[in-house]
């Protein structure tokens, strides 16, 4: 029993450390597009729906590994759509040209 509480308790302080990083990275990102108030709200409520949405298809049973991995590719479709929408053309420049740094720097780093 008291090594079931302290699993737990591993787990949730995981999970809490993996919250604190994407909050960390949310507002790194929101800084360096210089999202206003509105932007930041519309962003999170994206993100949130988009989360809830992963966590359903990855905990049904009925879809093979296969399914669920492209169910989450056009989630992940949708969610960059969704998302364009609230961008200034000049935010969405910025935010592709992130993208294509952090692509670059894993590819970089892989390579190692």
């Amino acid at each position: 029993m008291k090594k079931t509480n302290e699993n737990k308790k591993k787990r949730n302080e995981r999970n809490e450390n993996k919250k604190r990083n994407k909050n960390k990275k949310s507002e790194k990102v929101a800084k360096e597009l210089n999202l206003n108030q509105d932007q930041k709200k519309q962003m999170d409520s994206i993100h949130t729906e988009t989360r809830k949405q992963k966590e359903t298809i990855t905990n049904d049973k009925s879809l093979t590994e296969d399914q669920k991995q492209q169910k989450i590719k056009d989630l992940n479709k949708q969610e960059k759509s969704k998302m364009k929408t609230v961008l200034t053309p000049e935010q969405q420049e910025k935010a592709k040209q992130m993208r294509e740094n952090r692509r670059k720097s894993k590819d970089s780093s892989s390579a190692q």
